[in-house]
């Protein structure tokens, strides 16, 4: 019985991944323009509670997925921000730079294609760039957000721990 509930929960993550990309928008597009899917509410399909989705997969009012495609050119970023729920970041081509605001040594990471990388949302602030002088950076990007939250980023401060021309 258990080995079936963690095969429901992949095969349901797997799925919103899939559906999710079917939905991506060209290059530059707005992601809140995104036709969304909808998970229904309190489905209790994470259990145990401890896994890393359960707080969004129950969410008592349900979850909004949408996939968003972008595209950074050389030295773009979008700033310091957060996200509402978790999302799941597939690199196309480029290198994307990711520095994590909770990360003391403010170390960055780098991402290429066929790499990826989640996001745990939820406050957690970062930072993406494109910290190439001559090549964009392509990507595609699932969210998973609480319904009825109407933005997928928020702009947040600069932590303290990273050099101010990070950003």
């Amino acid at each position: 019985m258990k080995k079936l509930r963690w095969g429901l929960v992949f095969g349901v993550l797997a799925a919103v991944l899939a559906v999710g990309s079917a939905l991506a928008l060209p290059p530059q597009a707005d992601p809140a323009t995104v036709p969304k899917g909808f998970l229904v509410a309190g489905s209790h399909i994470a259990n145990p509670p401890t896994w890393p989705f359960a707080r969004v997969l129950n969410s008592r009012g349900g979850i909004e997925v949408f996939t968003a495609h972008s595209q950074f050119l050389p030295g773009q970023s979008l700033g310091w921000h957060s996200h509402p729920g978790p999302n799941f970041h597939n690199i196309v081509a480029g290198t994307l730079t990711v520095y994590d605001g909770d990360d003391r040594t403010c170390t960055p990471k780098t991402y290429g294609p066929g790499e990826g990388f989640i996001d745990p949302g939820y406050g957690h602030v970062h930072v993406a760039r494109n910290e190439s002088t001559t090549v964009p950076v392509d990507f595609y990007v699932t969210f998973l957000n609480p319904a009825g939250v109407e933005t997928w980023s928020t702009p947040a401060p600069a932590p303290g721990n990273c050099p101010a021309n990070i950003k």
